[in-house]
């Protein structure tokens, strides 16, 4: 069974490279605006900076679960990023003294100018991908097959995210649904068939109760013989989702229902990681 993971996509893989050339940008910026900074001292600054917001930004998961991420909950999870890289990063400069380490100019600099130029192309993506997509360019039909508030949460936040090019054209299911919101009720299950032609769809969201999972296979089959892509959405409405995630063992997808924070190696490392910087920062200032 192959899964691609939510991580793995053209999209992402800008977003790292981006990520990995701006902070190196940043220094040639400024070492242009002040002839005291020297390019070539100050680039393995650079280097760890880039490694650190790698590091950092994986653990924040700004590169996992990114679609129909509010702009807002990305700015956090970037600025969180980038704020621990620069915390870890001077505690180490400082501490070995590096050129321009004592300049606290240079790293206010480096800061907000780098923290500017990752939100500002993460902003230009989105409003050029919105443009785009609301001229049609790059658009998929879709629909909702069932009747679930996973698929209605999931068709709603697909029209508010327009730049994520899904045109969600209703959902298919036996009764409209007032929890439906804005979405169009297209018809019945038994005529899939026809909705699918007249509507041109090329993605099927397949979002049927645990109790109708009965009728999975029928219209599995039935979708086999038409040229579409079919992404399942489990039916979880009775579960907490609010810290799920999904883990792949061997090419087995696992959701994760629950996670305590406590447990989590990835929290402790967050929070071991900010304990040290802390003191590292704190104990270079000092020292200087």
């Amino acid at each position: 069974m192959a899964v691609k993971a939510t991580n793995s996509s053209l999209f992402v893989t800008l977003h790292r490279l981006l990520d990995v050339i701006l902070p190196i940008a940043s220094i040639l910026i400024l070492s242009t605006a002040n002839e005291s900074i020297s390019t070539l001292s100050l680039m393995p600054i650079a280097l760890g900076a880039i490694a650190l917001n790698s590091f950092f930004s994986q653990l924040a998961g700004v590169y996992t679960e990114w679609r129909g991420r509010s702009f807002f909950a990305s700015t956090r999870l970037v600025l969180s990023a980038w704020t621990l890289t620069l915390l870890s990063l001077m505690s180490g400069v400082l501490l070995l003294n590096t050129p321009s380490s004592s300049d606290a100019l240079f790293w206010v600099e480096f800061y907000f100018l780098t923290l500017i130029l990752l939100l500002f192309y993460r902003i230009l993506i989105r409003v050029l991908l919105g443009q785009l997509r609301s001229k049609g360019i790059g658009n998929l039909n879709a629909i909702i097959v069932g009747n679930t508030q996973a698929g209605f949460t999931l068709g709603e936040t697909l029209i508010r995210n327009a730049w994520l090019g899904f045109d969600i054209k209703g959902y298919v299911c036996e009764t409209t649904h007032n929890e439906s919101g804005n979405l169009k009720h297209l018809g019945k299950l038994t005529l899939l068939k026809e909705i699918l032609a007249s509507e041109s769809v090329d993605v099927v969201f397949v979002c049927l109760k645990q109790k109708e999972l009965e009728k999975l296979d029928q219209v599995l089959a039935l979708l086999a013989d038409h040229p579409v892509t079919v992404k399942f959405v489990p039916d979880l409405d009775n579960y907490n989702l609010m810290h799920s995630k999904v883990e792949i063992y061997q090419g087995t997808p696992v959701i994760s229902l629950y996670d305590s924070p406590m447990t989590s190696r990835t929290a402790k490392l967050i929070k071991r990681t900010m304990d040290i910087s802390g003191a590292l920062l704190a104990l270079a200032l000092f020292l200087l």
